[in-house]
């Protein structure tokens, strides 16, 4: 006996969608939310902030969690002193988003990231993740200066 198929509807195939491809943004807007909840608790809070981590190490979503000013959002937790995990956690979605990304890195330079992922130098717990991000902007933004120097140079 010959089979038939039914097309799926309209709400089928937008629920099969969200299922199997959820939006990405609204996923970080999600974990962002998480992260910058006031009345959660510190490791809800972190948890939020490695969903982000994971998140922004595409390319596509590191831009586009830009775009939605998340990073400013973050940036703000790098000053909770009373918290050195929760700005650990954001030293790291901040230098996992930048690396190998100029145009981005530009972007968080011109948002003061630097300077605050260099105040938490100081900081004794939160220092070798301020200095993975740091270093990382540090080394990508001098990297991508040589090779523009050096195509001008050519030209």
């Amino acid at each position: 006996a010959e089979e038939k198929h039914v097309p799926l509807t309209q709400s089928e195939l937008k629920h099969l969608a969200d299922v199997l491809m959820p939006n990405q943004v609204e996923l970080m807007r999600a974990a962002l939310d998480a992260a910058m909840a006031e009345t959660a608790n510190e490791e809800e809070r972190e948890e939020g902030l490695n969903a982000l981590q994971e998140l922004v190490e595409d390319i596509d979503n590191a831009r586009d969690f830009m775009t939605i000013g998340g990073f400013k959002q973050v940036l703000t937790l790098l000053e909770l002193w009373e918290s050195p995990s929760l700005q650990a956690s954001a030293a790291w979605v901040v230098g996992t988003a930048v690396q190998n990304q100029r145009e981005l890195q530009l972007q968080m330079l011109a948002i003061g990231a630097m300077e605050k992922l260099l105040m938490l130098l100081h900081a004794t717990d939160a220092a070798a993740n301020a200095t993975h991000a740091a270093g990382t902007m540090a080394v990508e933004a001098e990297a991508a200066t040589e090779a523009e120097a050096a195509t001008a140079a050519a030209t």
